[in-house]
């Protein structure tokens, strides 16, 4: 690959591909320094008004002006779901669920308990009951290790 070799250029001399070819070989090496910063530029013209997103309320009072069509309502004392439609909220859910069995009754033994103390109220005696509580919550996996 032939590399580039200066050429001084007269006047009225035409560019021909043979005296440009291979140009950018003569500036690999030089280091460009960038002038001053220019001007700052005029404030373009305003965008386009952009699509309104959709959104989500949320109240206790399904609202009348409030929302745009296609917005969803969350009323939250009784967790019906409102979608907005031709500029009125409809009723389309509802996302709580029925009712749970009720759980087992925990069993907490004396070790689990403050009042594991009895009515002592030594400092030695809170810190081991204290720690024995911590030591029972890792155990069963309520708390982890710091």
């Amino acid at each position: 690959m032939a590399s580039y070799e200066k050429h001084t250029w007269t006047d009225d001399e035409v560019i021909t591909k043979e005296k440009l070819n291979h140009i950018e070989d003569g500036i690999t090496n030089i280091e460009l320094t960038p002038g001053p910063a220019g001007p700052k530029g005029e404030t373009g013209d305003p965008g386009a008004a952009g699509t309104n997103g959709l959104g989500w309320l949320f109240g206790t009072n399904i609202p009348n002006s409030e929302g745009r069509d296609g917005d969803l309502y969350l009323k939250t004392d009784n967790f019906d779901v409102y979608k907005k439609v031709s500029g009125s909220w409809q009723k389309i859910g509802n996302i709580k669920g029925a009712q749970g069995p009720k759980g087992a009754d925990a069993t907490i033994n004396k070790l689990n308990k403050v009042d594991a103390l009895d009515g002592a109220a030594e400092v030695a005696a809170v810190v081991t009951a204290f720690n024995n509580l911590i030591a029972d919550l890792k155990a069963k996996g309520y708390m982890n290790e710091a």
